[in-house]
């Protein structure tokens, strides 16, 4: 059996190791534009999904959910509603924090509601979403555009993105029990699981 040829040329040995570096830096450069400065540019936007930006339990959090929550809010903030209402003001890092903590949080409703076994179904989310939307009839005769024009969301993106989350909180809560002790037996559980030591948070603000 012939041992494999070695690879003597200068010019391929020297391209090896340019592209082992430029890959380095470009890794470096994502690494800190993900976790440091939070970058929205379009080369992290399509990286996003590949960034965990915080842990709890088996739920992870990815750099795309933390654009698509921190986006919304920056539209909003843009947004005619707010614009006719004063407006002035503009996304800041307070506001990231607090669009990534919420995912945090949301993240730990799931982990516990796993582990409690509550559950809810895609009809459930519609029923829900259904009663927001005739409870804003009145005043919000285009949903979808009203949507779409205050956070850039699609009616199915909302459920996604607020609905489900709100409902499974609902129902988890509702698993107590329906006393005031049972709600703040679920509220400090939460608290506690937020704050507990194998939440990993990755972003630094």
């Amino acid at each position: 059996m012939q041992n494999p040829k070695k690879i003597n040329d200068p010019k391929i040995v020297m391209a090896v190791l340019a592209g082992a570096i430029a890959l380095s830096l470009l890794f470096s450069w994502l690494i800190m534009a993900v976790y440091v400065k939070h970058d929205t540019n379009a080369m992290v936007r399509k990286l996003a999904g590949f960034f965990p930006v915080a842990k709890v339990g088996s739920e992870t959090i990815s750099f795309s959910d933390y654009l698509v929550a921190r986006d919304a809010i920056e539209t909003f903030l843009k947004s005619e509603a707010v614009q006719q209402a004063g407006g002035g003001q503009t996304m800041d890092a307070t506001m990231e924090k607090n669009a990534y903590e919420r995912l945090i949080h949301e993240a730990a409703v799931r982990d516990m509601a796993k582990k409690k076994s509550v559950a809810m179904t895609d009809d459930e989310v519609l029923k829900m979403y259904q009663g927001y939307v005739e409870m804003a009839s009145s005043t919000v005769p285009d949903v979808s555009k009203y949507l779409k024009d205050t956070f850039n969301w699609t009616e199915a993106e909302y459920r996604e993105a607020v609905v489900k989350p709100q409902l499974l909180e609902e129902k988890l809560a509702n698993s107590y029990g329906s006393t005031t002790d049972d709600y703040a037996k679920y509220d400090e559980e939460l608290n506690k699981r937020v704050a507990d030591s194998d939440v990993k948070r990755y972003l630094r603000f």
